[in-house]
């Protein structure tokens, strides 16, 4: 599979849920799932975004365009002002911010 992905994504304090569509499948792949315990709005659209990347991963698609009303996404647009940028994932020892929040309890 090598199309594009479109994908929906939002999170609510109890459930997620995501929609992939494309244009070679007329019918959109959907989930919605209940979290186990209640979670956080940010915490819910962030799992959703997460969930459903991994689901398009998994069904084997190259590219994907994630659409959300979830103010994270706004990131983005910040991100727009640089003329390059780059977003890594680190072990929390490693993450400068989240030491120094660590020091200052």
């Amino acid at each position: 599979m090598n199309h594009t992905a479109y994908l929906w994504t939002d999170g609510s304090k109890k459930r997620i849920a995501w929609v992939i569509k494309t244009d070679q499948v007329e019918e959109p792949q959907q989930e919605i799932y209940t979290l186990p315990q209640e979670a956080t709005t940010n915490e819910a659209e962030y799992l959703a975004l997460i969930r459903g990347l991994a689901e398009c991963h998994k069904r084997g698609h190259k590219g994907v365009s994630a659409l959300s009303d979830s103010e994270l996404m706004e990131v983005y647009k910040e991100l727009k002002l640089f003329s390059w940028w780059s977003i890594r994932w680190v072990p929390r020892e490693d993450n400068l911010a989240g030491v120094l929040l660590d020091k200052n309890k």
